[in-house]
């Protein structure tokens, strides 16, 4: 009905209703009474544009928080990955160790999401990958050999890497209905 199928709609509706004993004499009628509620609902309903995102305090922050997240995650994930070779140790053997993080990190990010939420997910990612990055700091600025900085930026790309997969589940399904939003 929202394509304007609606002989197709009336047969598939009419076929449902007979498969599950449901269909009256004035079925007719009732799909009658269903279009013509469908298209005043259509009316009155408004399109979303780009403004309601910052329309409602609550969406607003949202907003905002989800565009942090990507710019963080993104440029620190980039950031390490283009750099692998400033960690110190063998180039060839940091990469190869990077690229191997990634596969149980989707799979440790979907555990995450089926028992925990997308929310406290990212939220505990999100932190370790902060602790991780504030723990290496020393380790740049003084020489304490080539293994604790590896260590460190693997952490930090395992979490960063499990933020990629929770991130674009988390804002795609923030961002469909606004009006849940306005509510959070």
């Amino acid at each position: 009905m929202a394509t304007n199928k609606n002989a197709a709609a009336h047969h598939l509706i009419r076929k449902a209703a007979s498969r599950n004993s449901k269909l009256t004499n004035n079925y007719d009628d009732q799909f009658q009474e269903l279009q013509i509620n469908f298209r005043k609902q259509e009316q009155t309903q408004s399109k979303g544009n780009i403004t309601d995102l910052f329309k409602y305090p609550g969406i607003r922050r949202n907003t905002f928080i989800l565009t942090f997240t990507w710019f963080a995650t993104g440029f620190i994930y980039y950031g390490l990955s283009l750099n692998i070779g400033d960690l110190g140790g063998n180039l060839v053997l940091n990469f190869a160790i990077a690229g191997a993080l990634e596969f149980p990190a989707f799979a440790v990010s979907i555990y995450g999401l089926k028992h925990y939420g997308r929310r406290t997910v990212q939220a505990w990612i999100m932190f370790g990958a902060a602790i991780g990055s504030f723990a290496a700091i020393p380790f740049y600025l003084v020489d304490f050999g080539p293994y604790i900085p590896i260590a460190l930026g693997m952490t930090v790309k395992f979490a960063l890497s499990c933020s990629w997969s929770v991130i674009y589940i988390y804002s795609a399904e923030g961002k469909m209905l606004t009006c849940n939003w306005s509510k959070i």
